[in-house]
């Protein structure tokens, strides 16, 4: 559906320390996603903050570009 609506879209980008679940990207712009499950017992917010510290520990958004993150 992002490439329909004119992103550049990469699954699974690798990068030196791992790889992302999502990339897509605009002119100006470069957005990251990184999936995680919640169960019953977990708190959806933990796993968001999970989810951007494993964003910023992998360095996911570490490109050769001039791009915003």
């Amino acid at each position: 559906m992002l490439q329909i609506l004119g992103y550049n879209t990469y699954a699974e980008y690798h990068t030196a320390l791992g790889r992302s679940d999502l990339c897509f990207g605009d002119g100006d712009r470069i957005y990251i996603c990184e999936f995680k499950v919640i169960g019953k017992s977990d708190s959806g917010k933990e796993k968001l903050e999970e989810a951007k510290a494993q964003i910023r520990e992998k360095r996911y958004g570490l490109r050769l570009t001039n791009k915003e993150v």
